[in-house]
């Protein structure tokens, strides 16, 4: 689809518009925006790419976890708020 897109468009376009919203899909840049140049430097898909190491990933998801404390005092403040709110409900009442 995008080499006939780009067979229809003009060369400033292509290389304008076009390539740079597909670079980023690319391995390296192509000389031509015909089909095969750009099927042969795309990227793999990425299922298919190497996956980090289960250390970095497990680094990762650990610093994002909420930690127990957070979620105590989180835990608190709802109760102080629930508490506070039924104690307005009950003054304005």
């Amino acid at each position: 689809f995008i080499a006939a897109a780009a067979k229809c468009l003009p060369q400033s376009d292509v290389w304008c518009i076009l390539y740079p919203s597909l670079r980023h899909l690319l391995r390296s840049d192509v000389k031509e925006s015909k089909e095969q140049s750009l099927l042969s430097a795309m990227k793999p898909p990425v299922s298919l790419r190497p996956s980090a190491s289960l250390s970095t990933a497990s680094f990762l998801f650990s610093t994002l976890k909420p930690k127990a404390a957070d979620k105590r005092a989180l835990s608190n403040s709802a109760k102080e708020a629930t508490r506070k709110w039924g104690q307005l409900t009950a003054f304005l009442s």
